[in-house]
């Protein structure tokens, strides 16, 4: 039968209605889709050209406290003194509405202006369809109507679907640029806020990119403030599709830089130089001009020195383990105040002192010094004369540098030349950045043993006040007792004694407060302080040259001779040899006995040692990996980065003499004996005098 091709079939017709009914639908709603699309983009595109101009207003704002174009002041009307409203836009339900979470998202009105239609025409702009409340201190700008979209309405344009950010205005063309922020919060924790966004139009919302140095993957935020809880060098930059701005780099408890080494960075010398203190608020990383308070521990009480004869103010201390509630103010005021001080700490020790306290054992008292948590760095100068123009205050660093007067530093950047540059031979230190001058924290605060360190929470430590002696030590007569004591006027412990004993002598001295022996690193931490202007402001603490080591002495910096130039501890002569220059301050750094610490040359000789090796935590030691000073030195402990101050010794350790002793023996030469002063030492017994000064210090 042959087939009629001509004519349309009853399934076939179904079919094609069929199909044409979903092609109208399809129009339809494509018809409304269009409508739609067509008015939310009148509406971004309207948002877009007030935001244009609302820049333009805050411009003239920020420079000119008003708004002000062609010489006509628009402010527009406070919402809160609208007159009629014939359209009701206004009445206190839509404000609420507007200016709450779920609308707008923008709760505060204070300083919300409403611009009409002929306001907004009056500047410049025609043909708009909606009206706003404008902020123009804050470039805000809402929208009155808003723009309902399937249930949800838009008010602003970062609430748009790819909307913007309402970032500042800037005329310059080029990637977006952006500020970094942080805080320390705790336990490792940081902020981080990505804050004043510049960039010359308008873009989607940033996302922030971030990551620690090393890391092969980039984490993102999409909020423009979050917390990290990792320490480390930080790369970040914010991004939206394409556009990019360039990274920026932030330290966040290590060093600030990471220095570029140089050939040429070659400090030509470091034999001045002026050490800077911070003092670092309770056990955080945010720099204060209050020391930080001292803490008691069992077994331990203030003492209250009087104000002129050194002697101790029962009126005060009376019945006191610790700072009571009655008086407090007035006891912590007469117990410690590290102050600043001045140039000149030769005939008094002006105001700073340092927090004393003693210390109980089998009834015998010692005394001890509070050392508090702090950051420094340390300014080399060319010459001496500039060095004191600086501490006078006659010199300015920026002037310094200007001028060529500084060599570089040691910083948290390590040590630097004044461009900022590594010496290639110098190798880097791990540091800690608190500031933008690059103060790094001493490392007896922080948790780095291998620099010395014992732990981050620390808010200071206690160190002895003087010389060790055996604590049945009369005078110059030696005891025998295997217990230590820090007083005055004894002698000091010269017997022969190896490293090790004073060691374990140190350790059981008082378990409960972590006594031990001085490291290298808590040395460094005393002396540091000393030379800045909480200590004596670089001025020489006197040496103590008496022949019978009798502790708190002070002969001036005259040769020793065998009969004893001995000053009394408590006297105006006698503070000179005091960390402070008065009663305050720790003695006997200077001269008396060669003053042992535990810091050793891992390679070396260590036979004289083993305990302090093998049967003690590193924590107790200040450890280096090699006998080259400038390629082993450890930031903070007074060796390389003060060598030759003063001219004191400096004979690094070595293979045969591994361990550190300090300060110079009133026995040698008197122009080698000081704090900075560093030999080295085999830890034998057989030698004399290789004794402990401040043995001990007890960490609360």
């Amino acid at each position: 039968m042959k087939k009629n091709n001509s004519g349309i079939t009853l399934v076939s017709l179904v079919i094609t209605v069929i199909v044409l009914l979903i092609l109208s639908s399809i129009a339809v709603y494509s018809g409304v889709s269009t409508i739609r699309s067509a008015r939310l983009t009148k509406f971004t595109t309207e948002l877009k050209m007030m935001q244009q101009k609302v820049n333009e207003l805050y411009d003239s704002y920020i420079n000119n406290k008003s708004v002000t174009v062609n010489g006509v002041e628009y402010v527009g009307t406070d919402i809160q003194n609208i007159g009629e409203d014939p359209e009701g836009l206004f009445n206190s339900n839509r404000l609420e509405e507007v200016f709450s979470a779920e609308g707008s998202g923008i709760t505060d009105r204070t300083g919300y202006m409403y611009y009409d239609l002929e306001t907004i025409q009056a500047l410049g702009l025609d043909d708009m369809e909606y009206e706003f409340f404008v902020n123009v201190a804050t470039r805000s700008v809402v929208s009155i109507e808003g723009f309902n979209d399937y249930g949800t309405r838009y008010y602003t344009l970062d609430q748009v679907p790819n909307g913007l950010y309402n970032v500042d205005y800037n005329p310059s063309t080029g990637k977006p640029t952006f500020d970094v922020q942080y805080e320390y919060l705790s336990d490792s924790k940081w902020q981080i806020t990505i804050s004043n966004i510049q960039y010359d139009g308008y873009i989607n919302k940033w996302n922030v990119k971030y990551q620690i140095d090393g890391q092969n993957y980039w984490n993102t935020s999409e909020d423009l403030s979050f917390i990290v809880n990792e320490k480390g060098i930080y790369n970040i930059y914010i991004e939206n599709g394409d556009v990019t701005s360039d990274e920026k780099e932030k330290a966040l408890g290590v060093a600030e830089l990471t220095p570029d080494t140089s050939d040429e960075a070659e400090l030509s010398q470091m034999l001045y130089g002026v050490i800077e203190v911070e003092f670092l608020e309770e056990t955080s990383y945010n720099t204060t001009t209050t020391a930080n308070a001292p803490i008691l521990g069992d077994d331990m009480r203030a003492v209250y020195w009087g104000n002129t004869n050194g002697e101790i103010d029962d009126t005060i201390a009376n019945n006191t383990t610790e700072i009571d509630s009655t008086n407090k103010a007035y006891k912590a005021q007469n117990w410690y105040n590290y102050e600043s001080q001045g140039t000149n700490t030769t005939e008094n020790g002006e105001t700073s002192r340092w927090a004393n306290a003693i210390v109980t054992v089998d009834d015998v008292d010692s005394y001890f010094v509070w050392i508090p948590r702090y950051a420094y760095r340390i300014i080399y100068f060319t010459k001496e004369t500039y060095e004191n123009q600086y501490r006078a205050g006659t010199l300015t660093e920026e002037e310094a540098l200007e001028k060529g007067y500084i060599v570089g530093y040691s910083d948290a950047r390590g040590i630097v030349n004044a461009e900022g540059l590594r010496p290639s031979d110098v190798d880097s230190q791990t540091a800690i950045s608190v500031n933008d001058k690059y103060f790094k924290t001493h490392p007896v605060f922080e948790d780095n043993v291998n620099y010395g360190g014992w732990d981050s929470n620390l808010e200071g430590i206690w160190v002895a006040k003087y010389e060790a002696a055996h604590s049945d030590t009369v005078g110059t007569t030696q005891g025998s007792s295997t217990i230590p004591k820090s007083v005055p006027e004894v002698s000091s412990w010269k017997h022969t004694i190896s490293i090790e004993d004073m060691f374990k002598n140190s350790k059981n001295y008082n378990t409960n407060l972590n006594s031990h022996l001085m490291k290298n690193s808590e040395w460094g931490a005393v002396v540091y302080l000393t030379e800045s202007k909480y200590g004596r402001n670089g001025t020489e603490v006197s040496i103590n040259n008496s022949s019978n080591y009798i502790t708190g002495s002070s002969g001036g910096n005259t040769y020793a001779t065998s009969n004893d130039q001995t000053y009394q501890y408590n006297t105006p002569q006698g503070f000179l040899a005091s960390t402070t220059g008065n009663i305050y301050g720790i003695y006997d750094v200077s001269g008396g006995a060669y003053d042992c610490v535990v810091g050793y040359y891992k390679d070396g000789d260590l036979s004289y040692a083993n305990d302090i090796v093998t049967g003690a935590s590193e924590a107790y030691s200040t450890v280096y990996n090699g006998i080259e000073a400038r390629k082993n030195y450890i930031y903070g402990d007074a060796t390389y980065e003060v060598s030759g101050w003063n001219d004191d010794s400096q004979i690094f350790a070595s293979e045969q003499y591994p361990f550190f002793k300090r300060g110079g023996s009133f026995k040698v030469e008197s122009s080698s004996i000081g704090i900075f002063a560093f030999d080295d030492y085999g830890g034998n017994p057989s030698y004399n005098e290789r004794i402990p000064n401040m043995s001990y210090s007890a960490m609360i």
